[in-house]
C-alpha cells in the first residue's frame, strides 16, 4: 500500500512540473504573437491613414482643377458674380473634406471667401502666396498659411482664359481636429490632432510636396488582450505550488493510515494477552467506519447537488424567457427601421406637386421675362438665371421620379405614341445647348422601326431626354447622335434608344456601378451626384417598361449610352385616330 502512495506522488509531482513547464511555453508564445499582432496592425492602420490622407489632397486638387477648367466658371468671373461661383464651391465642402473655399478676383484685388464678407484689397495674410500663385511658375503642393489666425493647408489653381490670369480658387483643409474628425469618418480609424508634438500615438506622414509643422497621429491601440508572460508565470508557480500541495497531502495521509494500522494491530495483540480495553480507547479505524461515513456523505452532497441543478434551472428560465423578450424588441425596431425610409419616400413623392408646382410658375415666368429687350448685363444675368432654374427643375423631377419608384407609387399610362416626333421634340429641346458648344446634334431612324407604339410617352422623353442632357454636358467637343432601332430578343421585339457622344469616355472599373450605386466616391471625374441619379432613374424606368439600359464605353473615344422598352403594336383605328387632327 505504501508503495502505491509513491507512485502516486511521484506521478503528481511530475505532472504538475510539466504544466508548469508547458504554462511557461504558452506564455512566451502568447507575448510574442501578441507583439507581432500589435505591429502588423500598426502597420496596417498607418498605410491606411496614408492612403485616406494622400487621397483627400488628390480629390481636392483634382476639384480645383476641374472648377479651373470649367468655361461657365471663367464665364461668370468676367461677368462679375464671384460671390456666385464661391456659393457653388462652398456646398462641395462636407463632400471633399476642406474647411474653406477662396476665390482671388485679380482685376479687382479681391479675395472672396465662403465664411467671412468681401473687401477689396484685404488678403488675410496670403498676399505673398496669391503673387506666387500669379507668377510664371505657380505651385500645386499644399502650403501651410495662417488664415484669420488659424493655420490651414492651401491648396489653388490659377484661373485662366486666353493666357490671361482671371483670379486663383482656393480651397483649405484645416489643420486642426476637423481634419482628424474627417479622415476617421472616412476610415474608422482613431485619427486625432497634435498639435504640440505630444501624442504618443503614430504619426501619419504628410503627402509628397506637403510640408506642415503639426502633426497627425492615430491613437494607441488599446483594446488587445493584456496577457503577459509574467502572468503565464503566475500560473506555473500556482500549478507547481497546487501540485506539491497535493503530493505533500497524499504522503501525509498515507503515514496516518500506516500509524492507525499499526496502532490497531497492537491492541488486537494485547487484547490476545489479556488486556481488555485495549480496542476502546482507539478512535474508529478507516475499515470499521468509512462505509457509513462515506454514505453519509454522498447523501449530503447529492442534496446539495439537487439544490444546485433547481438554482441553475431557475436562472435558466429566467434568461431565456429575458432573450425571448429582448428578440421580440429588436425584431420591431428592425421593422421600424426597414419601413422607415419607404414612408419617407412616399411622403417625397406625394409632396411631388407642392414642389413642381411653384418651380414650373418660376420657369413661366422667366420665359416672359426672356421676351423683353433688357440690357445686356441684366440679359446675361437672366441667362444664368435660367439655366440654373432648368437644372434644378430637372434634378428636381428625377429625385421625385427616384422616390415615387422606390415608394412603388409610379404607374404607367400607356397610351400610343408616334416614334418620330417624340424622338425630334427631345433633340429640339437640347438644340440650343449644343449650338452654344459647338457640337452637332442629330438623330436617326430605321426603317423598321414603326410609326406608333403603346407606351407611355412622358417617361419615354425623360429616359431619352436624361440621356441626351448628360451626352451634351459632358462633351466637350465633337457630336452626339440619337439613333433609334428594332431589336429582337428572346423571339421578343424592343423599341432601342442609343445616346452616342465624342466626349473623354468611361473606365471599365467605372461602367459596372453605374446605374446602380449614388457613391459619391466614384472615380468619374466628370460625372456628378445629379447625373448619377438621372440614369439610376432611367435604369428602373425601363425595367418597368420591359427593357433594360446599357453602356458601351472606350476612354478617349466617346460613350454609347442605350435602352430598350417593350415594343407594343397599335391597333388600326387607334393609329388612325392619332393621325386626325382635332
Amino acid at each position: 500500500m505504501m508503495t502505491l502512495r509513491v507512485r502516486l506522488v511521484l506521478v503528481i509531482a511530475v505532472l504538475a512540473l510539466l504544466a508548469s513547464l508547458l504554462l511557461i511555453a504558452v506564455g512566451q508564445n502568447a507575448a510574442t504573437v501578441r507583439a507581432a499582432a500589435i505591429d502588423a496592425i500598426h502597420e496596417q492602420q498607418n498605410q491606411q491613414a496614408s492612403r485616406a490622407l494622400q487621397l483627400l489632397f488628390e480629390q481636392t486638387q483634382q476639384f480645383l482643377e476641374r472648377t479651373a477648367q470649367d468655361p461657365r466658371v471663367r464665364d461668370l468671373i468676367r461677368s462679375g458674380a464671384q460671390p456666385t461661383v464661391v456659393r457653388e464651391l462652398s456646398l462641395a465642402e462636407n463632400s471633399f473634406g476642406f474647411d474653406v473655399v477662396l476665390l482671388h478676383d485679380r482685376s479687382s484685388n479681391t479675395l472672396y471667401l465662403s465664411d467671412a464678407p468681401s473687401r477689396p484689397g484685404e488678403l488675410y495674410g496670403i498676399g505673398d502666396y496669391l503673387l506666387q500663385q500669379y507668377s510664371d511658375k505657380p505651385t500645386k503642393q499644399g502650403t501651410e498659411v495662417l488664415l484669420r489666425e488659424r493655420a490651414v493647408l492651401l491648396l489653388s489653381e490659377t484661373l485662366r482664359s486666353e493666357g490671361q490670369a482671371l483670379g486663383v480658387v482656393m480651397a483649405g483643409l484645416p489643420l486642426d481636429a476637423t481634419l482628424a474628425k474627417t479622415l476617421e469618418t472616412r476610415t474608422g480609424l482613431p485619427f486625432q490632432f497634435d498639435a504640440s508634438g505630444d501624442s504618443a500615438g503614430e504619426a501619419v506622414p504628410w503627402p509628397v510636396g506637403v510640408t506642415s509643422s503639426h502633426r497627425l497621429t492615430l491613437a494607441p491601440i488599446t483594446n488587445l488582450p493584456t496577457e503577459t508572460a509574467s502572468l503565464w508565470w503566475l500560473g506555473a508557480l500556482a500549478v507547481l505550488a497546487l501540485g506539491a500541495a497535493g503530493a505533500w497531502w497524499l504522503w501525509q495521509d498515507g503515514i496516518r493510515d500506516e500509524q492507525a494500522r499499526a496502532a490497531l494491530l497492537a491492541a488486537v495483540q494485547r487484547e490476545a494477552e489479556g488486556q481488555r480495553g485495549s480496542l476502546a480507547g482507539l478512535r474508529p479505524s478507516p475499515e470499521t467506519a468509512s462505509l457509513q461515513q462515506t454514505l453519509l456523505q454522498w447523501q449530503q452532497q447529492s442534496g446539495n447537488q439537487q439544490q444546485q441543478l433547481e438554482s441553475q434551472l431557475q436562472r435558466l428560465r429566467s434568461q431565456h424567457d429575458q432573450l425571448v423578450e429582448q428578440t421580440r424588441h429588436v425584431l420591431r425596431e428592425r421593422d421600424v427601421a426597414v419601413n422607415a425610409p419607404r414612408t419617407k419616400s412616399e411622403f417625397l413623392s406625394r409632396m411631388g406637386d407642392e414642389i413642381t408646382t411653384p418651380m414650373n410658375s418660376m420657369m413661366s415666368m422667366l420665359h416672359l421675362l426672356d421676351q423683353y429687350r433688357l440690357p445686356q448685363e441684366p440679359r446675361e444675368l437672366l441667362t444664368i438665371a435660367s439655366r440654373a432654374a432648368r437644372t434644378l427643375v430637372d434634378n428636381l423631377n428625377n429625385i421625385l421620379e427616384f422616390s415615387k419608384l422606390d415608394a412603388g407609387l409610379l404607374k404607367l399610362n400607356k397610351q400610343p405614341v408616334q416614334v418620330h416626333p417624340l424622338v425630334e421634340s427631345v433633340v429640339n429641346e437640347f438644340a440650343h445647348h449644343a449650338t452654344a458648344k459647338n457640337l452637332k446634334l442629330s438623330h436617326s431612324i430605321n426603317m423598321d422601326v414603326p410609326e406608333t407604339t403603346l407606351a407611355d410617352e412622358a417617361r419615354v422623353k425623360q429616359i431619352l431626354g436624361n440621356l441626351v442632357g448628360n451626352a451634351v454636358r459632358f462633351t466637350k467637343e465633337g457630336e452626339v447622335g440619337v439613333f433609334v432601332d428594332v431589336l429582337e430578343k428572346d423571339n421578343r421585339k424592343r423599341l432601342r434608344f442609343s445616346v452616342s457622344d465624342t466626349g473623354q469616355g468611361i473606365p471599365k472599373d467605372a461602367q459596372a456601378g453605374l446605374f446602380d450605386s449614388l457613391d459619391s466616391r466614384s472615380r468619374l471625374t466628370n460625372a456628378s451626384f445629379a447625373g448619377r441619379l438621372r440614369l439610376i432613374v432611367c435604369k428602373q424606368l425601363s425595367e418597368l417598361m420591359g427593357g433594360e439600359i446599357g453602356v458601351s464605353s472606350e476612354v478617349g473615344k466617346g460613350s454609347r449610352f442605350w435602352f430598350t422598352m417593350a415594343l407594343e403594336p397599335v391597333a388600326r383605328e387607334n393609329s388612325q385616330e392619332n393621325k386626325t387632327p382635332a
